[in-house]
């Protein structure tokens, strides 16, 4: 007597995001338009942990979920530099509770970004009074 048995292998979505790199997965979750050039230049300019903490002080200065802070490139058309832009929306807060929050984050990331890094990376927070 033969037994045969077959096995089906199904992959759930979290499954199949543990076989790629999770950076590319986290840079995809920050910059889903220009995911791929953002992680290019990160990867190049060696500011890749870098981009992460900033982003990390931002939600948490900020007090914000990671749905309201995106990546954006920003190139100055004068002088062709290139940087990262971590954009904020920030949703029903006072004046005082932004600045305090900014604030709060520059302080946080001349502590935690070595200087020659942290020149790559800028903070923009978008300021809008509906969610």
């Amino acid at each position: 007597m033969s037994l045969k048995s077959e096995a089906i292998i199904q992959f759930d979505k979290e499954d199949i995001q543990e076989f790629a790199d999770p950076t590319d997965y986290w840079f995809r979750k920050y910059a889903v338009s220009e995911a791929d050039g953002i992680l290019s230049f990160c990867k190049t300019h060696e500011i890749v942990n870098e981009v992460k903490i900033a982003v990390d002080l931002a939600e948490k200065c900020f007090r914000t979920q990671p749905a309201n802070v995106h990546l954006e490139v920003d190139v100055d058309p004068e002088t062709d530099d290139t940087k990262i832009v971590i954009v904020v929306r920030v949703h029903h807060r006072t004046v005082q509770d932004i600045l305090a929050a900014y604030d709060d984050y520059v302080n946080q990331a001349v502590k935690s970004l070595p200087r020659s890094k942290s020149g790559f990376i800028r903070l923009s927070y978008d300021v809008s009074s509906s969610t």
